[in-house]
């Protein structure tokens, strides 16, 4: 599952969603759904199944206006509620994704995903909280402004806390030091190994022992050439 979103919207979604209600009872193959909109959709391959989601989508976005409700109540973005997975590619070990606060939009809603189905530890400090689509807009200026950017929709996630100015909490936290920014983030990778070893404890030769936090083994000295090493311990010589 993914998150849901409350969108601002308007007579100009209106518009755009009308020709989909339209065509919705022609479109009848994968075929015919990618002539309508292209090969794929925000990364998505065009398939009858996502027609239909976004024809959906366009219903509910036209009912809204029509409630009177110019910020809708929650809904799947596009009509998209979940990610089907690889027909054939399926990753099934651990994952652990690292976080800061510089992390915003797509990087506050992609910890959010695999942290609220339980698919990975999020590690790091919480993120920036830019939780939201986005759109964009020109006006006339003397300013030098070419583009603004703005968010449109309040995303929601599984856990019914909204990711706008919250951003994701990770399950481990960790703030760097002074110590990390002098020393190459030397406690940081430390911490971050810690806890992948303990995610990774049985799961394949990547073991806690067979990590690279294992401490290494010490070598016993090589004598120097001529060198016979210690005197070995034997019975005392007779007077």
């Amino acid at each position: 599952s993914v998150p849901t979103h409350r969108v601002l919207t308007g007579e100009e979604e209106a518009m755009q969603m009308a020709p989909i209600l339209a065509l919705e009872d022609q479109v009848t193959s994968d075929a015919l759904a990618q002539q309508i909109l292209g090969p794929s959709m925000g990364g998505l391959p065009t398939t009858l199944k996502l027609f239909k989601k976004i024809a959906g989508y366009a219903r509910f976005i036209i009912s809204e206006l029509r409630a009177g409700r110019r910020l809708t109540n929650q809904v799947a973005m596009m009509g998209v509620d979940e990610i089907d997975p690889h027909p054939t590619q399926v990753y099934t070990k651990p994952i652990q994704v690292l976080v800061n606060e510089l992390d915003f939009s797509s990087a506050d809603f992609f910890p959010a995903i695999l942290q609220d189905n339980g698919r990975a530890q999020i590690f790091g400090t919480r993120t920036s909280g830019a939780g939201g689509a986005v759109r964009q807009m020109q006006f006339p200026n003397q300013f030098g402004i070419a583009m603004i950017s703005y968010t449109w929709s309040i995303a929601m996630r599984m856990i019914g806390q909204v990711i706008e100015n919250l951003g994701i909490k990770p399950d481990k936290p960790y703030a760097l030091t002074p110590n990390d920014l002098r020393n190459n983030f030397e406690d940081y990778k430390k911490a971050q190994n810690k806890e992948m070893n303990k995610l990774l404890e049985g799961v394949g030769a990547r073991a806690v022992e067979d990590s690279i936090l294992a401490e290494p083994e010490e070598e016993s000295p090589t004598p120097a050439d001529g060198d016979d090493g210690p005197p070995q311990s034997g019975p005392a010589d007779p007077e």
